[in-house]
């Protein structure tokens, strides 16, 4: 019984000691991406996006079991 109070203390001190170092930088990019690249990345992110909602709305009637 001891024991497991020494562990809890211990970890709750180590965790309370952890710190994050972090730092975020605001400056303005280092390479330029062209507005060609957004576009294509942008549509093939919105294909992705809705691949599965589209694929679930054109097959409805087979999942309610009203086939066609």
């Amino acid at each position: 019984m001891l024991a497991a109070r020494s562990l809890v203390k211990t970890g709750a001190t180590l965790a309370a000691q952890q710190t994050r170092q972090m730092s975020a930088v605001g400056t303005r990019p280092l390479v330029r991406i062209s507005f060609a690249e957004k576009l294509v990345h942008g549509a093939i992110m919105t294909v992705a996006y809705c691949t599965v909602p589209v694929w679930v709305l054109v097959n409805i009637r087979n999942y309610r079991g009203l086939g066609k």
